[in-house]
């Protein structure tokens, strides 16, 4: 708050010693006055935009112009401490705090109209969307309000929060990105976002890749396109791994002679094919994976919906004496790629042995991420796959623990899943018990 006293002051004290200069420096139109949060400010700053043009431009006539004001006392005092302070801000520090006091001043008016839009709609009963749409138009007007040029990436912004905030009024629902298919990971992520970098960790053998496939399926099984980049993994091994969850067989069941199985695994490889996927299994630098989507996309005609990457100890980045700084700068990429194509981006990642240590597991954190801190800084949602066994071996009933470990939009915490390793799949474990 002090800081605020402070912009505003150094404003008014600049405009009052430099009265000829008020309209070059202010531009046009004038701010409004309620840039202004004490009516002595206001008064004086209506008194210097008055005299802006035609004077008087000396301080005796500038307070005569106070002294018939209805606040004159109070607004004197404030001038005569601004004259006697002598202070004169050069252009570049007085765009400085009149843009701190601009901003301040949009914050006010956007946090009441907030506010009262949520007022409106559950306590005087109006309806969701008119609500919403007359919230956005101010906001909106709101970034153009007091004679400065509004940036198209705020209009932007505002019209992608708008878009968000309608889409779950619609629906009805909290889930704004792309699902998983996992009904209580979606709740708390709200569904993988545009512009995020969501990484999925786990020790090797665990099933990370499993669960990016699980919702590589749902996606494309729902209309999304989806571009996967793997270097572990060969695309037909990812194809037979795909089939294999989606007819919930085997391959290795096939030889068994059952045509039932065969039917199931044929069926399967049909709808698959008509999926909008593309997979890249020579893909070890970003900017390779950058120039295929760009490329396939252009095919395409439209962007991926979703975009996958395994895994990231694999791959190749710029040149660096130490494996954390390559590593952190492969990461920074992603999150580039993520926020300039607005797609989110999946990364999957190892995790090191410090949760398997001196023969004692327990649950992953954060600082288990391997070879860089940068991954937990830069990630937008940490995934990491624990399973429930005896020594973090996989449980005999196939429950595992997906645990939320960061989630910058959104609440942390455990999602209980049934992972069956024999096909591949993920489902909703219903059978809570203690965690």
């Amino acid at each position: 708050m002090l800081e605020r006293i402070r912009s505003e002051q150094y404003v008014l004290a600049t405009l009052l010693q430099s009265p000829t200069e008020i309209r070059a420096k202010l531009g046009d139109p004038f701010p409004t006055v309620e840039l202004f949060t004490d009516e002595a400010r206001r008064t004086l700053y209506r008194v210097l935009i008055g005299v802006a043009d035609t004077g008087p431009y000396d301080a005796d006539g500038i307070l005569e112009r106070i002294e018939a004001t209805e606040d004159s006392i109070a607004t004197l005092a404030l001038t005569d401490d601004l004259l006697s302070d002598a202070i004169v801000l050069d252009d570049k520090s007085f765009r400085y705090y009149l843009t701190d006091c601009l901003d301040a001043y949009r914050r006010r008016e956007a946090t009441t109209a907030c506010l009262q839009a949520a007022t409106d709609i559950p306590l005087n009963g109006k309806p969701l969307k008119p609500v919403l749409m007359d919230l956005s138009q101010f906001l909106m007007s709101l970034a153009t309000a007091n004679g400065t040029k509004v940036q198209a990436q705020l209009v932007d912004a505002i019209h992608k929060a708008m878009e968000e905030i309608d889409l779950m009024s619609t629906l009805g629902s909290n889930i704004i990105g792309v699902e998983t298919g996992l009904e209580d990971l979606d709740g708390m992520t709200h569904g993988f976002q545009k512009g995020q970098l969501v990484v999925i960790a786990a020790r090797p053998g665990v099933g990370k890749t499993g669960l990016a496939l699980h919702t590589l399926g749902y996606c494309c099984a729902h209309d999304g396109y989806v571009y996967m980049a793997s270097i572990e993994m060969p695309k037909h091994q990812l194809v037979k791994r795909l089939i294999q969850a989606h007819c919930g067989v085997n391959p290795w069941q096939l030889s068994q002679g059952n045509a039932e199985d065969y039917r199931k695994w044929m069926e399967s490889a049909g709808k698959i094919r008509e999926w909008v996927l593309d997979l890249d299994d020579h893909a070890y630098t970003s900017t390779h994976i950058q120039s295929q989507i760009m490329e396939y996309s252009g095919q395409r005609d439209r962007l991926p919906d979703l975009v996958i990457v395994d895994y990231l100890q694999l791959m190749t980045g710029p040149k660096s004496e130490r494996r954390d700084l390559e590593v952190g700068a492969i990461t920074k990429e992603f999150k580039r790629l993520a926020v300039e194509m607005d797609i989110p981006v999946v990364l999957l990642s190892q995790l090191s042995r410090a949760s398997h240590a001196e023969g004692k597991v327990r649950r992953p954190r954060l600082s288990d991420l391997r070879d860089s801190g940068a991954i937990e800084q830069d990630a937008d949602v940490v995934i990491m796959l624990h399973p429930t066994g005896e020594n973090g071996m996989h449980a005999p009933d196939n429950k595992m623990e997906l645990i939320v470990e960061k989630n910058r939009n959104g609440e942390t915490g455990i999602v209980l899943v049934e992972f069956q390793r024999d096909t591949q799949r993920f489902k909703e474990w219903r059978d809570y018990g203690p965690i």
